[in-house]
């Protein structure tokens, strides 16, 4: 898809699940869902409802870590769009300071070991604003 098809600069992903009653050996059951038995996916996308790339949770089966999961199905998403400006958007679900730290860090010279900000209301906003 990557050779045919060139994606616009925001992207976000989001997690879907697709209705599956049947016999699966990484089926999920979220309480909380319309669809309460399914199989979990995490999806990249454009805003006009493009899908780009899909990856099936598939439980304790899988290669990711429980810990580090959310982490690593973004980046194994993003591999690709990572230091081409694009810009993603998630939920607060996905966010943590390992994520953060691992998109943030690939547009940080190395010439310049600190940040400096000009005052402390102004430094999430631009750090925020770092296109990935």
């Amino acid at each position: 898809m990557d050779r045919i098809y060139k994606p616009e600069r925001k992207l976000s992903i989001d997690e879907a699940i697709v209705l599956w009653r049947g016999r699966c050996i990484f089926r999920q059951y979220i309480k909380n869902k319309r669809h309460r038995y399914g199989i979990q996916l995490y999806e990249l996308s454009e805003p006009n409802g493009i899908v780009l790339r899909v990856k099936i949770y598939a439980g304790k089966y899988n290669d990711l870590s429980a810990r580090n999961r959310t982490s690593n199905v973004i980046l194994a998403l993003m591999d690709g769009f990572l230091n081409s400006g694009y810009e993603l958007f998630m939920d607060n679900y996905y966010n943590s300071v390992d994520l953060a730290k691992n998109l943030t860090m690939s547009q940080l010279k190395k010439s310049q070991p600190q940040w400096k900000f000009s005052d402390e209301t102004n430094a999430k906003a631009e750090l925020f604003r770092i296109k990935i």
